[in-house]
């Protein structure tokens, strides 16, 4: 094995029950073909480990032809805080014959501590902010709140599913004005996992909508709040504005580089606990064709600050989707 210089996702990582991965490379030195074998990982093992022991994460390898390498990410690790030693040992049960047997690896890294935890089963408090677009003036309508499971498919529409929370609002908007609306002690899931809020504005079709035209560009204007219990940075927060669908994919730290996708440069100002911060994207390229489409934002799009996602997710991009209806 190829020792790596040691690269984690989240770097640092977060202590248990958060989890982190790593990438790493294996090299055949041998001028012929390896039989199968196992890669062992350790997220925390100071001393050495002998044929056989039981590892945290095992990559199983069907065999590896001479001089090849196959590159892996190891993910699922998880560790208590403070200073730890990572170890990797290829050929963990030794089953292949070899002329050096100096297959172990050990990295020193340090874990921070985190109390997310402690927000399962909790209360926490939500900030909508609604922009007028367009050209008169128009009343809020209603506003419906709705939190799902990562894996679920319902999207909150103005029928179905029933949603958590349903506001209405009299409260009348002029062009180009925000208004922002606080909506109190909504309570967190009581399972551990990464779950979505979805807030749909103008839930019963109140509001005459206008402003955005088909084959223009358009002005996303995001404020974020921090809700956390440390201060933060936003990071580059990226968009794609021409979704037909309600994406259900795995964004990674580079998704946002691909076409069609607007970031704003790296936002790294700290943002404090309680404290707003608001992103502007411009020049979101809008779809050719009228109908309704989703535009996706991503919260830090290339990993660069650490987030309550990574409790419960080996890889995370923080993301929502903003439902739009396009006229010719």
């Amino acid at each position: 094995m190829n020792r790596p210089a040691l690269s984690l996702t989240p770097d640092p990582p977060l202590a248990a029950p958060a989890k982190f991965s790593l990438p790493a490379s294996v090299t055949n030195f041998d001028v012929g073909t390896t039989p199968a074998f196992t890669l062992g990982v350790w997220a925390d093992a100071p001393a050495e480990k002998p044929c056989g022991a039981k590892p945290d994460v095992t990559v199983k390898f069907s065999g590896l032809k001479a001089f090849k390498t196959k590159n892996i990410v190891v993910k699922g690790l998880s560790a208590p805080a403070g200073l730890r030693t990572l170890r990797l040992f290829v050929d963990s049960e030794c089953k292949v014959n070899e002329t050096s047997e100096g297959n172990q690896f050990a990295f020193n890294y340090t874990v921070t501590a985190n109390s997310f935890a402690a927000l399962i089963g909790g209360t926490f408090d939500v900030e909508v902010a609604v922009k007028n677009t367009g050209s008169k003036a128009a009343p809020i309508g209603t506003i419906k709140l709705l939190s799902v499971p990562d894996n679920d498919t319902r999207v909150l529409n103005c029928t179905t599913p029933s949603p958590d929370v349903t506001l209405k609002f009299t409260d009348t908007i002029q062009p180009g004005k925000v208004k922002v609306f606080k909506v109190p002690g909504l309570k967190t899931p009581t399972t551990p996992g990464f779950y979505e809020l979805q807030v749909l504005v103008d839930a019963a079709k109140l509001i005459a909508r206008g402003g955005l035209r088909s084959g223009g560009t358009a002005e996303l204007r995001i404020t974020f709040k921090n809700v956390g219990n440390a201060r933060g940075a936003l990071g580059v927060v990226a968009a794609f504005a021409n979704s037909d669908e309600l994406p259900e994919i795995d964004f990674n730290c580079t998704t946002s580089s691909g076409a069609g996708w607007v970031s704003t440069a790296e936002l790294t100002a700290q943002v404090a606990v309680n404290a707003k911060a608001t992103a502007v994207i411009t020049g979101l390229k809008l779809p050719s064709t009228p109908g309704t489409y989703f535009a996706v934002v991503l919260l830090d799009s290339t990993c660069k600050n650490p987030s309550i996602s990574e409790v419960y997710e080996e890889l995370f991009i923080p993301s929502f989707a903003v439902r739009y209806t396009l006229k010719v």
